[in-house]
C-alpha cells in the first residue's frame, strides 16, 4: 500500500484499516527503520496479553545504539531522546477499537513529528488507558547531512497545531519538553532590532525620511533682533545645518541600534552553540572540529526558522478544529459505480444505473451530504466520444438519479500526462473546490483502485464497491470496502466522520 507522500499519519490510517478488515483486535506499529531483536514477536504477544480490557496501547522499549569513543552528536542525541519519549509510535500496539473510536492518526499533521502523542492524547481523552510493555526494539541513528537540524525546525508548525487542538498546557499532558522556542524568538528579535537600526543607519547617511522628518528648520520669527544677515544667518543656510545635525542624530541612533542588536544577537548565538555544544563531542575526540562547523553554521539560521515554521503554523491552523473532520460530500465516481460500464458511451439512451444507485444518492442527499460527480473520460481524447456526448450522458444520469453538486470530468488519455486523471488527485481536488470544501470532508465512492487511490493523494476518504471487473488485489487493499453502493453510502451516512484513506 502507498502512502502517495502525504506522510506518517495518513499512511498508518490506510495500513491499519486494511488491516482491521481482517478481523484483528490490534495493530502494531513500526518505524522502518527500526530493528527486531530476537524475541521481539514473543515479547508483543506477551505486552498484549498483559493489556485488560481498558488499555488502548503498548508502548515498547527503545534503544538507540550511540558511539562508545565519544559524546554523541546532536543529531544522535536527537535521535536518543526517542529512549525517553511517551507513546512514541516506532514501536506502538493500538487496539483497533480505540483507533476506530478517535479516528486513527491526524493527517493534518504531515512529519514523523507530533502525530503520535496527538493520538495519545485523544485515546486518552476517549477514556481508555496506555501502558509500557517489555518488548525492546533497536533504532539506529540515521544518517544526515549538516543541516538535518535546520530542516527539522519545521516540527514547529505541528507544535502550534497541538497548541490549537489541545490548549496552552499540551506540553504538560504529552510530557514534551518545553525546548527554546522564547530564546529563538529573543534572538530574532535581537537581529531584527540590528537591522532596523542599520536600515536608520543608512537613512541618515543618504537624508532619507527619518532625517528629513528630524530636521527642524529656525524661522525669523525665533531670530534674535540682532542684525542676523550681518551674522551670516541666512534661511537657506539654517535649512542646510538643520538637516546636517539630522542626519547626523539619526546615523548616530542608527548604529547604536545596530550595535546593540547585534550584540544580542551574537550573545544570543553563542549561548545556543554553547549549549548544544556542551554534551557534545569534546575537543580532541572523533568528528568535533566537524560538529563544531555544524553546530555553529546551524546555531545562526535556526531561530529564524524555528519563528518562520511557528507562525505559519499559527496563521494556517487558525481555524482548525477537531479530527477526525465531518464528512460534508461524497463524490461518485461514474462507470461502473452509478451506472453500468458502456465503454465510451456517448449515448444517454444506454445509460443503465447500477443497482441501488439512485436510492444511494438520494440517501446520501437527503442526509444534508453535497453529492459530486468525478469520472475520466478519456474517450475523448480517443476522439471516440465528444466532451458535448459526455455531458449528454451525464445530464441524462442526473435525470434518474437527481441533480450533483458539481461535476467533474477529465478529458484526457492515459498517456497525456494530466494531474486530474484518477488514480491522480486532481478530479477530487476540482471536485471539493467546486463545492467549497476541504478534500478531507470529502468520501469518494468507486469500483476500482483508481477511485481509492485518487481520494488517498488528494487527502479524501473512500469506500470500495466491488464489481466483476474489480480485481482481487485491489478490495484486498482498500481501507474500506462495502458490498453495495447503497451500503456504502449508509455507511458514511451512520458515522459522519471520516478520516483520508477510509471511512472509519
Amino acid at each position: 500500500m502507498r502512502g502517495h507522500g502525504r506522510g506518517p499519519a495518513a499512511a498508518r490510517n490506510r495500513g491499519w484499516r486494511v488491516a482491521a478488515r481482517t478481523g484483528v483486535d490490534w495493530i502494531a506499529f513500526l518505524d522502518d527503520d527500526v530493528e527486531m531483536p530476537d524475541g521481539w514477536a514473543e515479547g508483543l504477544v506477551a505486552d498484549l496479553a498483559a493489556c485488560g480490557p481498558g488499555d488502548a496501547a503498548t508502548q515498547g522499549r527503545i534503544h538507540v545504539p550511540l558511539p562508545g569513543d565519544r559524546r554523541p552528536t546532536d543529531w544522535e542525541r536527537n535521535t536518543a531522546a526517542l529512549m525517553g519519549a511517551d507513546w512514541a509510535t516506532a514501536d506502538m500496539a493500538y487496539r483497533v477499537a480505540a483507533l476506530k473510536q478517535v479516528g486513527g492518526f491526524d493527517e493534518r499533521f504531515p512529519r514523523a513529528f507530533r502525530e503520535d502523542a496527538d493520538l495519545a492524547l485523544r485515546v486518552r481523552d476517549a477514556g481508555w488507558a496506555l501502558r509500557r510493555g517489555e518488548r525492546t526494539i533497536v533504532h539506529p541513528v540515521r544518517p544526515a547531512d549538516a543541516w538535518v537540524s535546520h530542516r527539522v525546525q519545521a516540527g514547529n508548525a505541528d507544535d502550534a497545531l497541538m497548541r490549537r487542538l489541545h490548549g496552552r498546557h499540551w506540553r504538560d499532558r504529552a510530557q514534551a519538553p518545553a525546548g527554546g522556542f522564547r530564546w529563538h524568538v529573543a534572538t530574532v528579535a535581537a537581529a531584527a532590532t540590528g537591522l532596523l537600526g542599520a536600515a536608520v543607519a543608512l537613512d541618515g547617511l543618504a537624508g532619507g525620511l527619518f532625517a528629513r522628518s528630524a530636521a527642524r528648520v529656525p524661522t525669523t520669527s525665533r531670530v534674535r533682533s540682532v542684525d542676523a544677515t550681518a551674522a551670516g544667518w541666512t534661511p537657506a543656510k539654517a535649512a542646510v545645518d538643520a538637516t546636517t545635525a539630522a542626519r547626523a542624530r539619526v546615523l548616530r541612533a542608527g548604529l547604536v541600534t545596530t550595535g546593540a542588536g547585534a550584540l544580542a544577537w551574537l550573545g544570543l548565538t553563542a549561548r545556543f552553540l554553547r549549549l548544544r555544544m556542551a554534551p557534545g563531542p569534546r575537543p580532541g575526540e572523533p568528528g568535533h572540529r566537524e560538529e563544531l562547523g555544524r553546530m555553529a553554521a546551524t546555531s545562526a539560521t535556526i531561530p529564524v526558522a524555528a519563528v518562520v515554521h511557528r507562525v505559519r503554523g499559527v496563521l494556517r491552523h487558525r481555524r482548525t478544529g477537531a479530527w477526525p473532520s465531518r464528512v460534508e460530500a461524497v463524490l461518485f465516481d461514474r462507470d461502473g459505480t452509478l451506472v453500468v460500464d458502456v465503454p465510451y458511451n456517448g449515448d444517454p439512451e444506454r445509460v443503465t444505473l447500477m443497482p441501488g444507485a439512485a436510492e444511494a444518492v438520494g440517501r446520501a442527499r437527503a442526509a444534508g451530504l453535497k453529492v459530486g460527480l468525478v469520472s475520466n473520460q478519456s474517450g475523448i481524447a480517443r476522439g471516440l466520444v465528444t466532451a458535448r456526448q459526455v455531458e449528454a450522458v451525464n445530464t441524462r444520469l442526473a435525470e434518474l438519479v437527481g441533480s450533483f453538486d458539481t461535476v467533474a470530468v477529465c478529458p484526457h488519455g492515459p498517456d497525456d500526462d494530466c494531474a486530474c486523471r484518477k488514480p491522480r488527485p486532481g478530479l477530487v481536488r476540482a471536485a471539493a473546490a467546486a463545492l467549497g470544501v476541504d478534500p478531507a470532508v470529502c468520501v469518494v465512492i468507486g469500483d476500482i483502485c483508481a477511485d481509492v487511490e485518487a481520494a488517498q493523494r488528494a487527502g479524501a476518504a473512500s469506500v470500495l464497491v466491488p464489481t466483476e471487473v474489480t480485481r482481487s488485489d485491489e478490495v484486498a487493499g482498500a481501507p474500506a470496502v462495502e458490498r453495495t453502493l447503497l451500503d456504502a453510502v449508509e455507511r458514511v451516512v451512520a458515522d459522519r466522520t471520516a478520516t483520508t484513506g477510509g471511512v472509519a
